[in-house]
């Protein structure tokens, strides 16, 4: 009888937690910290003086809780697109977490970059850093100089009412060329005078 028993309330047992209704405790997450598993920090370089650095947790079960940065030297730092700080700050990451992303922004082109830090895991502060130096992020060349034009271009210049318009090559604008004599093939009353007394000229200028 006792036999029937245990066997019918094994099969309810069975029964209950296959259907979910018997919720049996969850297993407690074991974190191994002995030997101590490290923080993996990868540092790659971007475009535009831009450094990139992955932060993972280096053992199972193990999150990441939060970052304490140190001084930044020639940099900006931004966590996960935020923050936009020269250093001395801490990071506060979700729970879960066992992997994020830091970016570093080079501030003075030519010159190297290095930002400490203290990673923060489940089993205790881990420091480390990340940078660069000039050999990977390279001189920013100087800007262009604008083009200098080797002359100006023709201006069209103005000239007393009658007389044909000059054009003066590479002279300029608002400088006029010297007037222009009118020309003996064609006839214009004040022409005529203007011979005459060319003419007559030196005659009446002697003493």
């Amino acid at each position: 009888m006792w036999r029937w028993f245990g066997l019918t309330g094994f099969a309810i047992l069975l029964l209950l937690g296959s259907s979910g209704l018997l919720a049996l405790p969850a297993r407690a997450a074991v974190v191994v910290c002995s030997p101590r598993p490290p923080v993996r920090v990868d540092v790659s370089a971007a475009p535009a003086g831009l450094i990139l650095v992955t932060v993972r947790a280096g053992g199972p079960e193990v999150q990441l809780t939060s970052i304490d940065f140190g001084t930044a030297s020639n940099a900006l730092i931004f966590v996960e697109a935020e923050h936009a700080s020269p250093g001395n700050f801490t990071v506060a990451l979700p729970p879960g977490t066992v992997q994020t992303l830091i970016s570093l922004r080079q501030l003075t082109a030519g010159q190297a970059v290095m930002v400490p830090f203290v990673v923060n895991d489940s089993c205790g502060p881990w420091p480390t850093f990340a940078g660069a130096g000039t050999a990977v992020l390279g001189d920013a060349a100087p800007p262009a100089a604008p083009p200098v034009p080797s002359a100006l271009p023709p201006a069209i210049l103005p000239t007393p009412a009658g007389r044909p318009a000059a054009v003066s090559a590479g002279a300029p604008t608002g400088h006029q060329t010297p007037p222009v004599a009118p020309s003996s093939s064609s006839w214009t009353p004040w022409g005529w005078w203007y011979r005459l007394w060319e003419r007559w000229w030196p005659w009446w200028s002697r003493p």
